[in-house]
């Protein structure tokens, strides 16, 4: 199978997505039929546009990618902006770190899952080699042309010459060919590729920009020219022998069966896989199946609440080790990097550590809503409520109100136990920075810090017995949910750009708090009997 092959059927396959895309829209899809699948002429020319579309698009991308993320932080550093060329080499560092180390490892070819590979080379038996040095070929050649042109454009704002430019540019190819046989190395050594994997992502997402910025900014680290012409043989040599050994790598084939699997590349396979991970993390295992004695003396809707929670507190309170575990490793290291840097800054800065209030609303939000506040109701739906439902007496207002304010109890606890681990954490970095704030401003502080693991208890627990989100396949239907959560999200972020007096955030923060639970309340009792329901 030829290049111009692969170029065919790749537009054809582009083709097909958007007709498909087409017919789902409600004012288009009446003009959009089968026919126009087998149109070649029609899906040659749509592919065109895509194709420039494409070009347009990654030009435009790297070009905001460079301006952003490595020209505008040297623009901070300037003053004047006539001193603009001396951080030529800051942005070299960047470029470094963002490009040549985290973005050639996230953007490998030869071990990332594609449609078009799959395709041909699962589906349609071509060869495994010639389809992945083409797709190298074709990869590679991009980023260079894009990166070129952009690296051209900085150059310029910079004042320097265009063979600089052109130098960074090769060696960022020679840099991206190491890699790519970096992750082929790996993944035969292992038997499996790194690339995908959430502790590679995350690893490499969060060191680039803080081996970036931390030392690029703070330091103002740089690359001077004569460091970047000198690694160029370097970079030459060791990108022939990757080059040499991904052409003499002889099983692309097994590498394609490994990483390039159905539900990575078809969006309805990923869809069902999605679900059946859904259900995998609500699902009960044979060691949590155990009664305990204690709940002897119990009875009624006390016994069945006890014994959810004591089923599930493999799901509650193994994240909320790990949180805690975090918080108490962070605690420590900065208790003994204040310690080591103590002086009147730091005494200045956590005499005013009330002030960290808004970004904890926001903090303890992402914590409450990802780990404690979905993940539990989602269980308490799939593993109790999605039965019992089925049951008029299960859904009277006493019933509802009463269940309610037993699961309230037992999240409260989560949450508050999070929200005082926060509290000794500011605790302890005030005092060992020196900091005075204020007793009373300090204790509505921690009251507040307090008030926030009740006010999420309350809003993951009212929104799902108000709109009971959940159908029996663990989607969610109800758009009112997503919405309320969505506008949730955006207030507790705004949090962040309050500067306002701690005193007068601290008030409101108590009072929205109680408020916010009194209303949840009245509108569980009121509304929840029409509104609780399997869907």
């Amino acid at each position: 199978m030829k290049g111009s092959t692969i170029l065919k059927l790749d537009a054809a396959m582009r083709g097909n997505k958007v007709i498909y895309w087409l017919g789902r829209i409600p004012l288009i899809r009446r003009l959009v039929s089968d026919t126009l699948y087998s149109a070649k002429e029609g899906k040659l020319a749509l592919s065109v546009l895509l194709w420039i579309w494409r070009i347009i698009k990654s030009f435009g991308g790297t070009i905001l990618y460079l301006a952003l993320l490595c020209v505008l932080p040297t623009l901070l550093l300037a003053d004047p902006l006539d001193t603009l060329p001396n951080f030529f080499g800051v942005f070299c560092w960047l470029l470094f770190c963002l490009s040549f180390l985290s973005g050639s490892l996230l953007n490998p070819c030869a071990v990332a899952a594609d449609q078009l590979k799959y395709t041909c080379v699962r589906m349609m038996g071509m060869n495994a080699g010639r389809f992945h040095l083409w797709a190298e070929v074709k990869h590679h050649a991009e980023y260079f042309v894009t990166f070129t042109v952009g690296l051209l454009i900085c150059a310029a704002v910079y004042g320097q010459s265009l063979w600089m430019a052109l130098l960074l540019s090769v060696e960022l190819s020679c840099a991206r060919l190491v890699f790519e046989w970096l992750h082929i190395a790996v993944y035969r050594r292992r038997g499996r590729a790194i690339y995908g994997q959430v502790w590679f992502t995350l690893t490499v997402v969060f060191a680039g920009p803080i081996l970036a910025y931390v030392p690029g900014l703070a330091l103002e680290l740089s690359l001077p020219n004569t460091l970047i012409l000198w690694a160029l043989p370097a970079f030459l040599v060791l990108g022939a022998l990757s080059l040499i050994a991904l052409i003499r790598y002889p099983d692309y084939y097994r590498l394609t069966l490994d990483t390039c699997q159905a539900d990575k590349v078809s969006p309805e396979l990923a869809r069902q896989k999605n679900k059946g991970a859904a259900f995998k993390d609500v699902q009960l295992q044979s060691s949590d199946l155990t009664a305990e004695g204690e709940y002897a003396s119990l009875s009624g809707w006390n016994y069945l609440q006890a014994l959810f929670f004591r089923r599930h507190r493999r799901m509650m309170y193994k994240p909320l080790r790990i949180c805690l575990i975090v918080v108490a490793i962070a605690t420590a290291a900065g208790a003994i990097a204040l310690l080591i840097f103590r002086g009147e800054d730091t005494a200045e800065v956590f005499s005013a550590v009330t002030r960290a209030l808004p970004f904890c609303v926001f903090f303890l939000y992402l914590i409450d809503s990802n780990i404690v506040g979905t993940r539990i109701t989602k269980a308490m739906f799939y593993n109790c409520d999605l039965a019992m439902l089925k049951f008029g007496w299960y859904r009277q207002r006493d019933v509802i109100l009463k269940n309610f304010m037993l699961r309230f109890s037992r999240m409260c606890g989560v949450n508050l136990l999070l929200s005082a681990a926060v509290c000794g954490m500011f605790t302890v970095f005030t005092l060992c920075a020196g900091g005075r704030p204020p007793l009373g401003q300090y204790l509505a502080f921690m009251a507040a810090l307090l008030c926030l693991g009740v006010f999420f208890a309350v809003h993951s627990l009212g929104m799902y017995y108000l709109f009971q989100p959940y159908t029996s396949d663990l989607q969610m239907k109800n758009p009112f949910f997503g919405i309320i959560n969505g506008v949730m999200y955006v207030l507790c972020y705004t949090c962040i750009q309050i500067r306002s007096t701690p005193s007068w955030f601290t008030l409101v923060v108590l009072i929205v708090t109680v408020v916010y639970s009194a209303a949840i309340l009245l509108l569980v009792r009121k509304r929840s009997p029409s509104r609780f329901r399997v869907k």
